[in-house]
């Protein structure tokens, strides 16, 4: 993430690691000290972060997304960052991660 670059939405692991959203939907989480890495490419317009120590979860948490796009009155589609490497779509829709 770019200094000065301004976040939409974070979330923060029970480690404490956070993981942000930026308004273009970019998710990034940070590996230390405020040094952030972008996950891999998708879009998310809101997020959850558990603990790391989950199954599937990514080296700093375990992500949980609901996409960009379009939205129909059933929610928005889910999606989990499994290991790190992909973004996986997870059967179910939810209107809002409370």
């Amino acid at each position: 993430m770019q200094e000065g670059a301004a976040a939409n939405r974070i979330a923060v692991s029970p480690q404490g690691e956070a993981v942000v959203i930026t308004t273009s939907g970019i998710v990034w989480y940070d590996l230390a000290g405020g040094i952030f890495d972008e996950t891999p490419p998708g879009c998310a317009s809101s997020v959850a972060a558990g603990s790391y120590s989950d199954p599937l979860a990514a080296p700093y948490a375990d992500v949980w997304i609901t996409g960009c796009g379009n939205v129909n009155n059933q929610g928005a589609k889910i999606f989990q960052l499994q290991n790190g490497t992909a973004w996986v779509q997870i059967p179910a829709l939810h209107r809002r991660f409370r």
